[in-house]
């Protein structure tokens, strides 16, 4: 069966908001071991929808040690969804 299913289509979001971050951890001349705070800001249901379903699964490949609300901050584009991101180092 190849047809994208809601859940697959969400589990695809969460893999490239990984990826996003990890971009940003790059630029940020963070090491691959640093630990990070990390904040997810959308207008969008279904990303919401995928970072909330995936909220361990991100934490744990972007070493993610802490949620938090706003702190310095990107925004990129997600498929014409705006995605907020908000990084630093623990």
């Amino acid at each position: 069966d190849t047809r994208i299913t809601p859940e697959l289509a969400r589990e695809g979001m969460a893999r490239d908001i990984i990826r996003q971050v990890q971009d940003l951890r790059k630029n940020a001349d963070l090491q691959m071991e640093d630990r990070i705070v990390l904040c997810l800001a959308t207008d969008s249901a279904e990303l919401k929808r995928a970072i909330e379903t995936h909220r361990n699964y991100i934490a744990a490949e972007t070493l993610t040690k802490e949620w938090t609300d706003w702190i310095d901050y990107w925004s990129v584009d997600f498929d014409g969804q705006a995605l907020t991101i908000a990084l630093r180092k623990v």
